[in-house]
């Protein structure tokens, strides 16, 4: 049940992105609001998400397995101007975002229904009657001594049977 988990958490999460702005906004315009704030890199006592990540980018040639890096850029000036323009872009952020988890859900459809298919033979499997099997299968060790036992005593005879077969007649006189 991963993808119908996978499936429901992709669906909340898009809906949540989606809607974020329109209910904030809403919220916000309230006359009994006077204070608030959405943003990346603002109040962390209010923090939604964290997203932690980087920006690389390297290049190499053919014939050569090395790389460098392909650009340089002071690390304080791209976090302060890459905050400020993830800001300019926030409502599109969040419906690329929304866009992206609800494309990633539809994906897993198949690999639910597979699973639901599983679980559902898993589930009539259980559910088939019980029938009640002979006591050899509940000790099957038993069985199988009184079988041995039967067949050398079988043995036994058959091969007494032979002895006597292979001496010649006698009468018996008294």
């Amino acid at each position: 049940m991963d993808a119908f988990r996978q499936i429901a958490a992709l669906r909340r999460n898009s809906k949540e992105f989606s809607t974020f702005w329109p209910r904030y906004k809403e919220y916000t315009s309230k006359s009994d609001v006077d204070k608030f704030n959405a943003a990346f890199g603002g109040d962390q006592r209010f923090s939604n998400f964290k997203v932690c990540t980087f920006f690389e980018s390297h290049t190499g040639v053919y014939g050569n397995s090395s790389c460098g890096n392909f650009g340089r850029f002071d690390e304080d000036l791209a976090q302060k101007y890459m905050v400020l323009a993830m800001n300019a872009m926030r409502e599109a952020l969040f419906e690329k975002a929304a866009e992206l988890m609800q494309r990633d859900a539809e994906r897993l459809v198949d690999k639910a229904r597979t699973e639901v298919a599983a679980m559902n033979a898993a589930l009539d499997a259980v559910l088939e009657p019980v029938i009640a099997a002979p006591l050899i299968h509940f000790a099957p060790h038993l069985e199988g001594d009184r079988l041995r036992d039967d067949m050398k005593r079988d043995d036994d005879a058959a091969e007494a049977q032979g002895w006597l077969d292979m001496m010649p007649p006698r009468t018996i006189t008294d």
